[in-house]
């Protein structure tokens, strides 16, 4: 009975599960309680308690375990949420990357909920994702300022992942390849039309 009200109430519970494992125990003394009370013999209903009180000790470990997991869920995908608006503040406004990071490394820092290796992760995406679209921004820019940049001085190079640079540069080469043919097609068309209003002096 009381691990199926358990699976229904996890189900049922909201996203961080706070209050979580007090309810359920609340609830499950109120049960036994009156259970109990209902029970005439005072030796059955001893043995009722002693046979209940595994129940709650099971029910209490398992709500804590529950309200743990759910918050540091709900807390993962917040601070993901968070890390993505940064990213799309970070390409709007490049010059402002730096500060971006260190205040949402700060915040997932400050989650005190989290597990080490869930911050260090949410740290990394963070780092990787503020940068990258800063990066994207200065390369639809200017690609050829981009690739001048020095990768063991710049500070924005600097937090970007290797894989993400390279995928950086690798646009940025691509573009200016694009400007330096589109350059030599006016070039060409200029040229042409000059040739054809020098022969129609001619004529």
């Amino acid at each position: 009975e009381w691990t199926q009200a358990l699976q229904n109430r996890q189900a049922d519970a909201g996203p961080a599960a706070d209050g979580f494992p007090g309810s359920l125990l609340r609830d499950f003394k109120g049960w036994a309680e009156t259970s109990a009370a209902a029970i005439p013999d005072e030796r059955e209903r001893e043995m009722f308690k002693g046979m209940v009180a595994p129940i709650g000790d099971h029910l209490g470990q398992s709500g804590i375990q529950f309200e743990g997991q759910q918050r540091r869920a709900w807390r993962r995908s917040t601070l993901a949420d968070g890390i993505d608006t940064d990213a799309k503040t970070a390409g709007a406004d490049p010059s402002q990357v730096l500060e971006i990071v260190a205040a949402r490394r700060a915040a997932i820092r400050q989650s005190g909920d989290l597990l080490p290796d869930e911050q260090a992760a949410l740290e990394v995406k963070a780092r990787e994702s503020i940068a990258f679209n800063a990066g994207a921004t200065l390369v639809a820019r200017d690609p050829a300022a981009w690739l001048k940049r020095d990768a063991k001085t710049d500070p924005l190079v600097s937090l970007m992942d290797p894989a993400n640079l390279r995928a950086l540069n690798g646009h940025a080469q691509a573009l200016l390849a694009q400007q330096r043919n589109e350059a030599e097609r006016n070039g060409e068309r200029a040229t042409k039309e000059a040739e054809k209003a020098v022969e129609g002096l001619r004529e």
